[in-house]
């Protein structure tokens, strides 16, 4: 199917609705849809020429306008972050120095447990050894008291053996003993 100016023409007002629509297609421009330039003055090319001037004057003005407001928000920007820094700087050196203060209060205190501790070491190795010769004490009172009771034991048995010599007689005959009873 070819396309045709008309077929263009016809589907256009069937989808717009509008029967006015004019439109060229593959036609060849005529000389008289070109008029020739008229010749201008010079009063009316510096007057144009003028009127572009200003209205680039206009856009680079808005243009800089635009620019100097990003640069003074910037600079506002800087000046805050700068003013902030230099506080968190005061602070950190503040806190720099607490802590060295810090710092030396826990050496102070470390030497001083330090010096405590010497004392502390004397007062254990005497415990300690003292304790030691408890338990030597305690194992030599056992021996010694269990010696004097096995003596004591020994002098017990063999007076009682030397005492039961004299008094016991010797029997001569033995006595028949007893005849078993008998059931009925």
């Amino acid at each position: 199917m070819t396309v045709t100016a008309e077929s263009v023409k016809s589907k256009l007002e069937a989808a717009t609705g509008y029967n006015q629509v004019k439109i060229k297609v593959d036609v060849k421009p005529s000389l008289a849809d070109h008029k020739p330039m008229t010749d201008i003055t010079r009063q009316e090319f510096d007057a144009k020429f003028e009127a572009r001037e200003a209205r680039l004057d206009a856009r680079i003005d808005a243009v800089t306008n635009k620019m100097d407001a990003s640069i003074s928000a910037i600079t506002n920007k800087m000046d805050l972050f700068l003013v902030r820094s230099e506080a968190a700087e005061k602070l950190s050196i503040a806190r720099h120095d607490n802590s060295e203060k810090i710092l030396q209060q826990m050496l102070t205190h470390v030497a001083a447990a330090a010096d405590r501790t010497t004392g502390l070491k004397s007062t254990l190795w005497v415990t300690s050894l003292t304790t030691i010769l408890a338990v030597f004490a305690l194992a030599l009172a056992a021996y010694f008291g269990t010696q004097q009771s096995n003596i004591g034991i020994s002098q017990i048995t063999i007076s009682a053996f030397e005492s039961g010599k004299g008094s016991v007689s010797t029997p001569t005959a033995l006595a028949p003993a007893p005849a078993p009873v008998q059931k009925k």
